[in-house]
């Protein structure tokens, strides 16, 4: 998660195109972010089966998604300084330490 927030600051510009075209439904941009976002659900969707045994619902593991996108998008517009930077990890940590504890004790 670490190395995955260093890239997309150290290309900030590139990823506010990403997150300004993937809101199109028109661009090219929206059906790699949509195609990206199934891939990682899969992926996310076998390890807490794995843990659990529930199988979390797709709209629950891609809002997850959103929300860590939100939370790349509030630091970049704060300036991307390394404090920033740091508490941006630290949220998209927290983020999905909860969710993966959350699919631990409920029934999704």
């Amino acid at each position: 998660l670490d190395e995955l927030f260093d890239t997309i600051f150290d290309n900030a510009r590139f990823a506010e195109l990403v997150f300004m075209e993937s809101n199109d439904p028109a661009s090219p941009a929206y059906a790699i972010v949509n195609q990206a976002f199934d891939q990682a659900a899969n992926v996310m969707e076998q390890a807490i089966s794995n843990n659990t045994g529930r199988k979390p619902s797709r709209v629950f593991l891609k809002s997850q998604m959103a929300a860590c996108q939100w939370i790349v998008h509030d630091a970049m517009r704060k300036g991307l300084d390394e404090n920033t930077r740091q508490r941006a990890k630290a949220a998209a940590w927290e983020l999905a330490q909860s969710v993966f504890a959350t699919s631990r004790g409920a029934s999704v």
